[in-house]
């Protein structure tokens, strides 16, 4: 048995393709079939060594999870956790770090809104990070954030304004960057990690709309107690 009491963490979900943490090493392994549910980037699991020497582990199957971050879904077209209405996108998490731009793509209230319903659902505290400060637009009114007790942390990718504050934030926990296409919650994680070459895109069209690139869920460690998901 590969395995500890606590399991080995999912680092990367691509498709059907998991990747586990393994003595410090990323290592490829197969879900058994029909395993529920499903492995997310978070989870710990139970993994078992080959049977030939060029097969990958298996993994046996999921450990309980302790939280989860699960978008709300009305069809039965991809794995869920609870069926149709239920998408998990990451376990094992301790805060949901909503990002949102002041502009390219505009600034919404009601998208930090609905993320934060959900990270409160699934057992997640919720911060807000602000990206793109150096486009020096007028920050929005955050009063109404501010009196729920939500940590905010103005921060820009690309000057590195605010990257201080943000890691303190963060430090000693699992987090999760969510947010609304193309408001640069891959640029902050690159911003962050030298080494993590998060998918990049850009905000084009007249209407200033971000498009989406980050086709897996991946799992980067800053340190041995800080981690960040990038879904």
């Amino acid at each position: 048995m590969m395995t500890s009491e606590e399991g080995h963490v999912v680092i990367e979900v691509h498709g059907i393709r998991v990747t586990v943490e393994i003595d410090g090493e990323a290592v490829r392994c197969s879900p058994l079939p029909g395993t529920d549910p499903y492995p997310v980037v978070g989870d710990r699991v139970v993994v078992t060594a080959p049977n030939q020497p060029n097969d990958p582990p298996t993994l046996d199957h999921v450990l309980p999870r302790r939280t989860v971050f699960a978008r709300l879904r009305q069809d039965n077209t991809r794995r869920t956790r609870d069926g149709a209405h239920e998408h998990v996108l990451a376990a094992n998490v301790d805060t949901a770090v909503v990002v949102a731009a002041v502009a390219k793509p505009p600034f919404h209230p009601r998208f930090i809104d609905r993320y934060m319903v959900l990270a409160q659902r699934g057992g997640l505290d919720v911060a807000v990070a602000i990206n793109k400060c150096d486009l020096g637009v007028e920050l929005p009114d955050l009063a109404a954030y501010h009196a729920l007790g939500i940590q905010f942390v103005e921060v820009s990718a690309k000057t590195g304004a605010g990257l201080d504050q943000l890691r303190a934030l963060i430090e000693g926990k699992t987090v999760i960057f969510t947010g609304h296409s193309g408001v640069g919650k891959s640029s902050l994680v690159n911003a962050l990690d030298d080494e993590a070459a998060a998918a990049v895109g850009e905000v084009g069209g007249k209407r200033g709309q971000g498009r989406h690139t980050t086709s897996r869920s991946s799992l980067y460690r800053l340190n041995d107690s800080t981690a960040i998901i990038d879904t």
